[in-house]
């Protein structure tokens, strides 16, 4: 009478899934465990339109507070090359205006990522998947100070 109801129900669905999350609960601490090197790290979820990833990133110090960065920092694109959205850390010794921008090979701005005030620390900036095949530089303004990193997207 109920054969159209998949094998092992509500009750075997949730387990599966309770399973799943502890998994990846063990899988993160596992992580958190083997890249420690004298300072906890802070971990959070970044909920975007393309999903939910586990952001695990800025240094904290043993006192509790945030490591800040000496010097003003733009990471590689990651993936890089890239098919579709891509990630870049941005390290801020001070807060103030930030704008991250990506330009083409003639030096037009062609999407701009970011372009408001962050609090200094660590900060994953995600560049959208829509840009053509081509060589592009992301630019990161904060002040005064620049830096830049090259970003090649393929198809």
């Amino acid at each position: 009478r109920d054969s159209h109801r998949p094998r092992g129900g509500v009750r075997a669905r949730r387990a599966e899934r309770e399973h799943v999350r502890k998994r990846r609960a063990a899988l993160v601490r596992d992580w958190l465990a083997d890249h420690e090197v004298g300072a906890r790290l802070e971990a959070f979820v970044d909920v975007t339109e393309a999903g939910a990833d586990l952001v695990i990133g800025q240094p904290v110090s043993d006192e509790g507070g945030p490591a800040l960065p000496d010097v003003l920092a733009l990471g590689p694109p990651s993936p890089n090359p890239a098919s579709g959205p891509v990630a870049v850390s941005v390290s801020l010794p001070e807060a103030g205006p930030v704008r991250v921008a990506v330009y083409d090979a003639l030096g037009r701005e062609v999407a701009v990522a970011l372009d408001r005030e962050l609090p200094a620390g660590a900060h994953t900036v995600r560049l959208g998947g829509g840009l053509a095949p081509g060589v592009y530089v992301v630019r990161l303004g904060a002040g005064t100070e620049e830096a830049s990193r090259v970003l090649t997207v393929v198809r």
